[in-house]
């Protein structure tokens, strides 16, 4: 853990969201910004693009949408602290680290996701670290900072469309849990038995909450 201190050069501008980031701490291996992370178990998860003051303000914001409605929380988090306080709490934000993305892309946004939990966190959020990984090149990173045996989250929706994205999804899973032992795994969309029965009944529990494409398929065919 270490933190930072500016050379003599003019303070960062605003372009950097260098702001983003007063008072952190940062891991030692990535330098990513470090968090707290939530103990608490949600009973309900909302995406951030579908809440409003009158959904259930015991439900947990996710993250789980297209990258151009984070970008906006990127560029302005102070915007849409009012309305993230109507919560309970979030699931980390989610840049994509798609695994064709190269490295540094995969960095950068994992580095994105990090100092927006960060920045929630300090207004006194309660966040649930989402784990995301790209291919076997994002391991030396997107993992780096998080705490072992705590409660994490994941999301299977959209990478399970093709045999290389499964593969590249069930080997990122199989290292969280070789590197983290998660007490407690979120898991936001399927939870197919081939990637996850190998983990049923261990010392993990999982937990598993229907994207909003399942609970559609499921109110359809009431």
């Amino acid at each position: 853990m270490n933190s930072k201190r500016f050379s003599g050069r003019r303070p960062p501008k605003n372009c950097w969201h260098a702001d983003l980031l007063l008072g952190a701490q940062y891991s030692d291996c990535a330098e990513l910004p470090l968090f707290p992370a939530s103990a608490q178990i949600p009973g309900k998860v909302i995406a951030f693009n579908k809440a409003t003051a009158f959904c259930d303000s015991n439900s947990w914001l996710h993250f789980y949408v297209d990258d151009c409605r984070i970008e906006a929380v990127w560029d302005n988090p102070e915007q849409y602290l009012p309305g993230v306080r109507h919560f309970s709490g979030i699931i980390s934000p989610d840049l994509s680290v798609y695994r064709d993305f190269p490295v540094a892309w995969q960095f950068f946004n994992t580095y994105r996701n990090r100092a927006l939990s960060y920045w929630f966190a300090k207004q006194g959020i309660q966040v649930i670290p989402n784990i995301r990984w790209g291919d076997e090149r994002s391991y030396e990173f997107c993992f780096d900072g998080i705490e072992p045996h705590d409660v994490v989250c994941v999301s299977s929706h959209g990478v399970l469309s093709n045999s290389g994205d499964r593969r590249c999804f069930s080997n990122g899973l199989a290292e969280m849990m070789a590197r983290l032992a998660p007490a407690t795994v979120l898991v936001y969309g399927a939870m197919p038995p081939d990637i996850f029965d190998k983990y049923q009944g261990g010392d993990t529990r999982f937990v598993h909450f229907e994207s909003g494409i399942q609970q559609a398929h499921k109110g359809g065919q009431k």
